[in-house]
């Protein structure tokens, strides 16, 4: 049951009204005829204190005219099947949904937890009136977004998160950063575990395994070191011809940071240094970037402060690729920095913390869980949740129409002293 105004159910102390009007009420004494005291002035008929109550069916109907009236102004909502559905269909959800590498490990029942997570979001998304459904793979981040589109409908606010919550994803705190008036609801998609996991890295002319098996309270490493042949045909250094012992030195020196693997050919990038002959060339037919992993190593060198004065899209060699402009010279601290991060960003392989075996416990999960506060109110604007206080109006108007006959009954005024003593006469 909802109660739409519960703060009406104060009224409900007035029950103790109709108690002390019974004990308090004045009744009248009454009069006996006696023949023989014909002649005797009649004594002043004084009005007398009750002691206990009287009437006890009038008092009971009385007491249950105001508890129903209280109750009435309350006005109670029962929440039945149907108005469950009707609650729903007046909810606007926002479905964040988890599509981290983390996410593409199994599921007990064989599917991946990404497609297991996709059909959840689905069903959701059924339930709900108005719903978005947001695939992203830091879900923390796309709280805000989630939050911002729920404000834009005027509806029951509900935020759905759908994740195998993974540690480190999401925490206490991101829930806290949203409005009050929003609920959040989890998900969780359950995952196998993982004991031994297997990643594989390069580093300069070296493919390093790494196995690592988590323990109780420790994780075994095994290391595993091959010799291969570099096989990085995506990164092209441009600069003048004596240059060319610093450029592979800068090559080799960037190749020393490991870059894990597996990595994505297509990621083609194109350093151009000061001295080279074609750099005013190559600045005048360069486009701005715009596909993702080009926006993102942009980001990355700007916030390390590298030497990159210019970048942009252009063909070189018959291959279209993102081409760096720097003022570094080749062969520099500067220099090896931008290359290295040139070479790491044709990786595709989920970060480290993607390998993160641990999830949160259930009762972390329920934590981070809320309703949505003052949802009652937002509730009494659905057609189908209209107050049931009107069936309890109908209960007190029935029984002021029993009161009334009752009242009467025991309401008996007293004679006059004249009309007495001309009865007695």
């Amino acid at each position: 049951m909802i109660w739409l105004n519960a703060w009406a159910l104060i009224g409900l102390a007035g029950v103790a009204l109709p108690v002390l009007i019974h004990l308090l009420a004045r009744g009248h004494a009454r009069t006996h005829r006696f023949p023989s005291l014909r002649f005797i002035d009649p004594s002043q008929l004084l009005p007398t204190r009750r002691t206990w109550i009287q009437d006890p069916l009038l008092l009971a109907v009385r007491c249950a005219i105001v508890t129903l009236a209280a109750v009435a102004l309350a006005q109670p909502l029962f929440v039945t099947a149907k108005r469950t559905q009707a609650f729903a269909r007046g909810m606007a959800r926002a479905i964040v949904v988890d599509t981290s590498a983390s996410m593409r490990r199994l599921t007990p029942s064989g599917s991946t937890a990404r497609d297991s997570a996709r059909r959840i979001a689905r069903m959701l998304a059924g339930e709900a009136q108005a719903s978005i459904v947001i695939e992203t793979n830091e879900p923390a981040q796309a709280l805000s977004g989630a939050v911002a589109w729920l404000a834009s409908h005027h509806q029951r606010a509900d935020l759905a998160i759908v994740s195998d919550f993974q540690r480190g994803q999401l925490d206490s705190s991101d829930v806290r950063a949203i409005p009050a008036d929003v609920g959040v609801t989890t998900h969780r998609v359950t995952v196998v575990s993982v004991p031994v996991l297997e990643t594989q890295w390069t580093a300069a002319d070296r493919r390093i395994a790494v196995r690592a098996t988590a323990r109780t309270n420790s994780t075994d490493a095994e290391w595993v070191a091959t010799r291969a042949r570099d096989t990085n045909a995506t990164l092209t250094l441009v600069g003048a011809e004596n240059d060319r012992a610093a450029m592979n030195a800068t090559r080799v020196a960037a190749a020393t940071i490991a870059v894990p693997l597996p990595t994505d050919t297509t990621r083609a990038v194109t350093i151009v240094f000061p001295a080279s002959a074609n750099r005013r060339a190559l600045e005048g037919g360069v486009q701005s970037a715009h596909t993702p992993w080009m926006v993102q190593l942009l980001g990355r060198l700007s916030a390390r402060g590298n030497d990159v004065s210019r970048s942009g899209v252009a063909v070189v060699d018959g291959r279209r690729q993102l081409v760096l402009f720097t003022d570094s010279v080749p062969g520099s601290l500067a220099s090896a920095r931008v290359v290295a991060a040139a070479g790491a960003v044709a990786s595709v392989a989920p970060s480290v913390a993607e390998l993160e075996p641990e999830t949160l416990s259930e009762r972390a999960i329920e934590s981070l869980a809320r309703p949505a506060r003052d949802a009652s109110r937002q509730r009494s604007s659905d057609p189908n949740g209209e107050s049931d206080g009107r069936w309890l109006w109908m209960a007190v108007f029935v029984l002021l129409l029993i009161e009334l006959p009752l009242r009467r009954r025991t309401a008996r005024p007293p004679l006059a002293a004249g009309e007495e003593r001309a009865r007695a006469a």
